[in-house]
């Protein structure tokens, strides 16, 4: 196994085969490449694979999840800051120039506070910044890929993002297609995500596994495949062992049903039992915050059924 093999997009259906032929002609270009795709479709394997067939391939590879960074810091996290520029503050290098020479993937662009959206842009113009508390600007050679799941045209027509960052940022838009569009590869994902273990999936399982919308994607069935090895314990995987979220998609939106909610709360309080109660270890693996598996298990101890797996 390549020790790129983790990164590498998953398929052999017509629309992941589209997919992967669309990021290797635009990959040798320099262009800003934005990536539209659901939550869980794979945008950071595909910004990835545009890295791994870049002419910067040799360079850094960078990931920023714009929503994950408080706003107020998201300027000096970005462009690096000089000692004095605030209290505490000391000289660091931000994300640009961490990926110089290479490409900077900045994902959910479309959070991305307004002040720092005009920034941005100067930076995308001009190929240099400042860092935070610096009169001295600082050149780059950074590849931008950005990606979303947000309708991003919905929020330019909205005033809540620049027009022109738009069209600095999509002079190439690679649309990701959901899983519900490209069933056929549930089997070369299922061997992917948990080995060996896919061999022990039952017909009846598999049949779930298909008529299901996967609202969340490979992350969704990553998740999915993970407890249903859990609660198989070594034996076959049958349909009783998968727990498959009901949200039903209708375009952008989503209805969620109280079924949901428990699946969510009864996957969450497994995970952390799994790992002896180590609560940063259980969301490392299931790819979440502490945050969220704390709000989930004080909103288990509201209700009757799980105050008592909640011990």
């Amino acid at each position: 196994m390549s020790p790129n093999s983790k990164y590498e997009l998953i398929g052999q259906s017509p629309a992941m085969l589209n997919l992967k032929s669309t990021l290797k002609r635009f990959a040798k270009s320099d262009a800003a490449v934005l990536l539209l795709g659901e939550s869980g479709s794979g945008k950071e394997l595909c910004a990835r694979t545009l890295h791994r067939e870049s002419l910067v391939s040799k360079g850094p590879f960078v990931a920023v999840n714009c929503a994950a960074i408080a706003p107020e810091l998201i300027e000096a996290e970005l462009f690096g800051t000089r000692s004095g520029a605030f209290t505490g503050a000391r000289t660091r290098n931000g994300f640009l120039a961490q990926a110089e020479g290479g490409t900077l993937f900045l994902d959910e662009i479309g959070d991305l506070p307004g002040s720092t959206q005009a920034v941005l842009l100067r930076v995308l113009e001009t190929r240099e910044y400042y860092p935070v508390g610096s009169c001295q600007s600082v050149s780059m050679n950074v590849r931008i890929v950005s990606a979303t799941h947000k309708p991003l045209q919905q929020l330019v027509s909205q005033g809540k993002f620049r027009i022109d960052l738009y069209h600095r940022l999509a002079t190439v838009v690679v649309r990701i297609p959901p899983l519900r569009q490209h069933l056929e590869d549930l089997p070369l994902l299922a061997e992917s995500l948990i080995g060996d273990a896919a061999r022990k999936i039952t017909a009846p399982a598999w049949k779930k596994l298909q008529q299901h919308q996967w609202p969340g994607n490979v992350r969704e069935l990553r998740n999915t495949l993970n407890r249903a090895l859990f609660e198989a314990d070594g034996g076959p995987i049958t349909s009783q062992h998968l727990f498959l979220q009901e949200i039903y998609v209708e375009g952008v939106e989503e209805k969620k049903s109280q079924s949901l909610q428990e699946h969510i709360i009864r996957f969450i309080i497994d995970s952390v039992k799994s790992h002896g109660g180590n609560v940063r270890a259980a969301a490392r693996a299931i790819e979440t915050s502490p945050t969220t598996i704390y709000r989930y298990l004080a909103l288990s101890e509201q209700m009757p059924s799980f105050a008592a797996l909640a011990q």
